[in-house]
């Protein structure tokens, strides 16, 4: 769940959202850096969540815009390895790009 989007579901619908954002080669990822604050697993071991903040310069064909803003994601463990079933992230800044 991507800030200004649709909520993409789905393996096929995430796979294209994420190939979407990195058609438009004018814009450029200067500067990343993300702090993850929280991570806790449940008792039973097979469910867990971690949140964070982020910030990142990007370089548009027009301007640099400085973003930031906040993280949560949520695992799950199937067959012992640790899969992510949610993902949200939301931006603490306005709209920048459209």
């Amino acid at each position: 769940m991507n800030p200004y989007l649709p909520s993409e579901v789905g393996v096929d619908r995430i796979s294209k959202s994420n190939e979407t954002g990195y058609d438009d080669t004018t814009i450029l990822i200067d500067t990343y850096q993300e702090t993850e604050d929280n991570i806790e697993v449940s008792a039973s071991g097979d469910l867990s969540y971690s949140r964070g903040t982020y910030e990142f310069q990007t370089k548009t064909k027009d301007k640099t815009v400085e973003m930031e803003g906040k993280w949560l994601t949520l695992w799950k463990k199937f067959d012992g390895k640790w899969k992510v079933i949610v993902s949200i992230n939301n931006s603490r800044k306005p709209r920048y790009y459209i």
